[in-house]
């Protein structure tokens, strides 16, 4: 698992790509909220780049099955 996400937009472009269904990205979305309080469809500013926001959402995905690698962009 990588923890050099710099922003919750690079863990949801991550995770859409990985998902590949929007339907389905959706319903990982909501779940990630329910399990954060962050929504990662469209994260606040305030939570947009914090690096804690980012390492909880990520260990939330990872804690349901979603590994999530950087892009190399």
């Amino acid at each position: 698992m990588s923890q050099g996400f710099s922003s919750l937009i690079e863990v949801r472009d991550a995770l859409r790509l990985r998902i590949g269904d929007p339907d389905r990205f959706k319903f990982i979305a909501i779940r990630v909220m329910l399990r954060t309080g962050v929504d990662i469809e469209a994260p606040s500013d305030r939570h947009r780049e914090h690096g804690r926001t980012i390492r909880r959402v990520v260990a939330a995905l990872v804690a349901m099955g979603f590994e999530l690698e950087e892009s190399s962009t």
